[in-house]
């Protein structure tokens, strides 16, 4: 094989490298989704709010990798984050919302109005922040956005009124730690002819719920 053909091989190598910058990723299935995505070849931007554990999956990841601290809610923090992003990748290839929190734990008429934005603000408004700031990036690369959720979002719970709505504004369900092999299936050019789509990853746990009305 000529130099000329191990150069074409290694630019080829480089091109097909996805960058993926992930929100919530440093800990559950965020961080199991980092790992799969690292153990498939790409370079995994974690971004999370706890310092000690960015710092932690970013060394469990390796050097190719990135750690940052950035609280989703917060515009500038993820404007930011994803400069940094692309400053040391020059590219971005996909973006998956992966932040949320679910507490408190209250119906609805015992949810408070600032519990209730704070749950908007990470849960759902992170999505426009991220959406924002990495779409020219990602119409460059013709990337995509996947967005993690949960299965509360499609049947509901009375004690998670404020969670369960903005994971249903959000839709997409998965549940449990297999949802990371979704994932990497989603983000790599198989799945490139899906989009707009509710993907349940539940191992059937809604059979186990009982729904309004039913016996």
């Amino acid at each position: 094989m000529s130099h000329l053909d191990w150069t074409i091989i290694r630019i080829y190598l480089v091109t097909v490298v996805k960058i993926i910058f992930l929100t919530g990723g440093s800990s559950g299935i965020g961080r199991d989704c980092a790992k799969a995505y690292a153990a498939e070849g790409a370079k995994v931007v974690v971004a999370a709010l706890d310092e000690d554990r960015v710092e932690g999956v970013a060394s469990e990841l390796g050097g190719n990798h990135l750690g940052l601290v950035c609280d989703v809610s917060r515009n500038d923090q993820v404007k930011t984050a994803i400069e940094r992003t692309l400053s040391r990748y020059g590219k971005l290839d996909a973006v998956h919302n992966n932040a949320g929190i679910a507490s408190p734990s209250k119906s609805l008429h015992e949810t408070t109005d600032a519990e209730w934005d704070a749950l908007f603000d990470v849960n759902l408004k992170s999505v426009l922040h991220t959406t924002r700031h990495a779409y020219a990036a990602l119409v460059a690369s013709k990337g995509c956005i996947l967005n993690t959720s949960s299965l509360v979002g499609v049947i509901g719970q009375e004690i998670h009124a404020a969670y369960t709505a903005t994971k249903g504004a959000m839709n997409y369900c998965p549940e449990g730690d297999t949802v990371a092999d979704a994932c990497v299936f989603l983000i790599s050019e198989k799945a490139r002819f899906i989009t707009g789509h509710i993907t349940h990853i539940s191992g059937g746990a809604e059979l186990g719920y009982r729904h309004p009305g039913r016996v």
